[in-house]
């Protein structure tokens, strides 16, 4: 089966697997090119592709839904079931290769970890020739399936021993925390995806996948949480400046180009951000916002909400700037972050107030839920008060529903936010 199929349904409710660049392209890049050696197997595999997404589409439900059908189409037809064995045939003779090694990626992504004998020899070539090679820092983003945990497991864990590359090791620990943390996740939403996956049929097309889904529901999680977290307290001792490589390609085909990477982010950034999401950007959104209510009740304070979103940067700025600025919300505030996409009833705590889809979105209320302001100025939703204008609005904000701050606190925050914003407002121009 290939699971990247199944994804589709999943990453409607979890992310269960997650590549930090994905290779997939909505056009075909000039830049990408397949040596004359491969062309053939490459072309196979790009039509099967396409053949097997026009068939899938043919067999959605009236309703647009996935059907049993379209999950057993999703497997007679997969280009890894029927092309896999040449795939790692020609990567096993041109072993060290590199285009050897975007057979091996081709596998490993498109099949996400699925157990088969297959995986298990792509894994085995991979550590055996290619374990020190920086492009292993991104095959490694694509072992983080939560299903296949087993076998995702043993091959990361593999590579955090036998590589000597400091970047390999660091990457291979961070993704396998993530390995981890995603089956946690699994874990905490596995009688909802049970249902979700009854309804769409996909039980009755793969009736094994039912005893994985039991395993699953039956897992303790207290020592994957422990190894998750000491993972990555390994990455942020570790991680430095290291930063994962990147890869360009095209779904279904093999034209991996792998490349230094330009991003900004280090893996000690990403395993930060992680544990960031991992203390405060999970559990239950309802329970959250009363419990900050009644904090704030027994306190005599406001509470101080912003709705945020899993891939929002202004959010992140936001955040840190309240953290940093604590002594003065403290005062006045129980600041509350909700997580609008991981967090449960995240969103319907965002529309008890609004409507609007961006992010961040701020509001103060009093303990008894009442709506003091919000961060909708003259032209809209401020986000991230950067401008002037903006930066006008929070403040205002702040100044009208604070209750122990003086004059001279709203002035000192000015002061530190237009300090803090002179980055973002050099960077916009």
């Amino acid at each position: 089966m290939n699971f990247r199929y199944v994804a589709v349904l999943v990453t409607l409710f979890i992310t269960l697997s997650t590549a930090s660049i994905s290779t997939a392209q909505s056009k075909p890049d000039s830049d990408l090119t397949v040596p004359e050696s491969l062309r053939h197997l490459d072309r196979c595999l790009s039509d099967q592709n396409q053949k097997l997404i026009e068939v899938q589409k043919a067999a959605l439900g009236p309703d647009g839904k996935q059907t049993a059908l379209w999950w057993q189409e999703g497997d007679r037809l997969s280009p890894l079931r029927l092309y896999g064995k040449p795939v790692l045939e020609y990567a096993t003779a041109h072993s060290g290769s590199r285009e050897a090694l975007a057979c091996l990626s081709f596998i490993l992504e498109y099949g996400e970890g699925e157990s088969s004998e297959l995986h298990r020899s792509a894994c085995n070539e991979l550590a055996e020739h290619y374990r020190d090679d920086p492009e292993l820092s991104v095959i490694c983003s694509y072992c983080t399936n939560a299903l296949w945990y087993n076998e995702n497991e043993r091959f990361l864990t593999r590579l955090r021993e036998r590589s000597t590359s400091s970047l390999i090791q660091t990457a291979s620990t961070f993704y396998l925390a993530k390995l981890l943390d995603n089956r946690i996740e699994l874990k905490r939403h596995v009688v909802r995806l049970r249902n979700d996956f009854k309804e769409s049929g996909f039980f009755s097309a793969k009736p094994e996948m039912i005893s994985v889904f039991n395993n699953v529901e039956a897992m303790p999680t207290a020592d994957l949480e422990r190894r998750r977290n000491e993972l990555l307290d390994a990455v942020v001792e570790l991680g430095g400046n290291l930063q994962q490589w990147a890869v360009k390609g095209e779904l279904g085909r093999l034209t991996y180009k792998f490349s230094p990477a330009s991003a900004v982010q280090t893996f000690r950034d990403m395993a930060n951000d992680l544990k960031y999401e991992i203390s405060d950007m999970r559990g239950d959104a309802g329970n959250l916002f009363n419990d900050a209510l009644a904090e704030a009740k027994r306190q005599n304070k406001n509470v101080l909400l912003v709705f945020g979103g899993p891939s929002c940067a202004p959010c992140k700025v936001l955040k840190k700037f309240l953290v940093l600025q604590s002594e003065f919300f403290d005062k006045d505030y129980v600041v509350l972050h909700i997580d609008v996409a991981r967090m449960e009833n995240g969103q319907l705590i965002k529309e008890k107030f609004t409507s609007d889809p961006s992010v961040p979105w701020t509001v103060i209320v009093n303990p008894e839920s009442e709506v003091l302001c919000t961060s909708v100025g003259d032209k809209g939703n401020i986000g991230f008060p950067s401008a002037i204008e903006d930066r006008k609005h929070f403040i205002s904000m702040v100044k009208n529903s604070a209750i122990r701050s003086k004059d001279s606190d709203f002035e000192r925050l000015a002061r530190e936010l237009d300090d803090f914003a002179e980055p973002m407002r050099r960077t916009a121009k």
